[in-house]
């Protein structure tokens, strides 16, 4: 990562900032898998979430279970990951932004994520014309919020 990429992951996580660990799974007692995913999850932090917690897993996904909430606090993670592991790492950041609008709720969460989207575009750091495609997809939801 270059300097403009660590500040860029500043201005994420102090929009981001605010929110704290809440409930990661909805219903961690549903059965085991949930509960297996709740003690998963509750490892993690947006400063240690990796690629492999994400995506490409073999096996039960824990991250498909997650609640909105969950969602929400691990947003920073996301976006260093995407900036950390280019290009797998921007990939994934867009499938899970793929519900960003029915997430995102906060003003000051939505244009953070806009203006990281922003940067991601001008750095040219998309690798193919599917992520172009579904970043100009993310923002138009994002805007009409």
């Amino acid at each position: 990562m270059n300097e403009s990429d660590t500040f860029e992951l500043e201005k994420i996580n102090k929009a981001f900032s605010a929110d704290g660990v809440r409930k990661l799974i909805r219903d961690p007692n549903h059965g085991s898998e949930c509960l297996e995913a709740q003690k998963y999850l509750e490892a993690l932090n947006p400063t240690n979430i990796e690629l492999d917690d994400i995506g490409d897993r073999i096996g039960f996904d824990y991250f498909s279970m997650i609640t909105d909430e969950g969602y929400v606090y691990f947003i920073p993670g996301l976006c260093r990951i995407a900036l950390e592991e280019r290009p797998g790492g921007i990939s994934h950041l867009l499938l899970l932004l793929g519900r960003a609008h029915a997430i995102i709720k906060e003003e000051v969460h939505r244009d953070a994520i806009l203006d990281f989207l922003d940067y991601v575009k001008c750095m040219n750091y998309l690798s193919c014309n599917r992520e172009r495609g579904e970043l100009m997809s993310i923002t138009k939801q994002l805007l009409t919020q």
